[in-house]
């Protein structure tokens, strides 16, 4: 299988890197900067930019082959907000990273995903996206981005007869993003996504579940 995995500098998306290449895939790990990731035998690291449509394009150039599976990983949390006197830059910079990033993601690389013989665009999403079971966090931009994922996810599945996506929250992990006080390491995490990734079918084509495709509400 080849897998093309975002974000894989750090957190669970190296961790899924590793237990790809562990398992035998053919993995195209994307990361900010070069020298973030060495690469492999079987992993190419391409240095990829997700708020920079030049960078996407860049690395869809040297991506070649038809790609099985997508990880759609990179993303950023941001830190407590409070209005009055919110840091509307860095909401901004949030939205542009989880959902712009999500959105050039899949443009650049669909072609690829359309080329395999049954591909699927993993979006990983949040339960904090969640409208129909709200629950008010501290980082208001973070569960806006994760909404617009979730939507992205919602036109896709409309829009493509081929491709077939799923939101996919990968559960509280303990990462730079999540913190110490999470249950789950970033392998245990990963470890339990691709579990889920295996076991899923078309009747998961278009929905937002967790890592035991347990439904969330949209």
């Amino acid at each position: 299988m080849r897998v093309l995995v975002t974000g894989a500098a750090r957190g669970i998306g190296r961790a899924l890197v590793e237990a790809l290449v562990a398992r035998g895939d053919h993995v195209v790990a994307t990361v900010r900067r070069e020298g973030e990731l060495a690469p492999g035998p079987r992993l190419e690291v391409l240095v990829m930019d997700v708020t920079d449509e030049a960078s996407v394009r860049a690395a869809r150039a040297r991506c070649a082959a038809p790609l099985d599976l997508l990880f759609s990983n990179a993303g950023l949390s941001g830190g407590p907000q409070r209005a009055p006197g919110m840091d509307l830059a860095r909401a901004a910079n949030i939205v542009d990273v989880n959902a712009l990033g999500a959105l050039r993601v899949y443009d650049a690389f669909v072609d690829l995903l359309r080329e395999a013989k049954a591909p699927w665009l993993v979006q990983f999403s949040s339960e904090a996206a969640s409208l129909g079971a709200f629950r008010a966090s501290s980082k208001p931009e973070y569960a806006m981005s994760k909404a617009a994922v979730n939507a992205l996810t919602r036109w896709i599945a409309a829009t493509e007869p081929h491709v077939r996506v799923v939101s996919l929250h990968p559960g509280w992990t303990r990462t730079a993003m999540g913190g110490e006080g999470a249950p789950r390491s970033a392998a245990e995490t990963a470890g339990a996504v691709l579990r889920a990734v295996e076991r899923l079918g078309p009747e998961h084509h278009g929905a937002f579940v967790d890592t035991d495709l347990a439904p969330i509400p949209w």
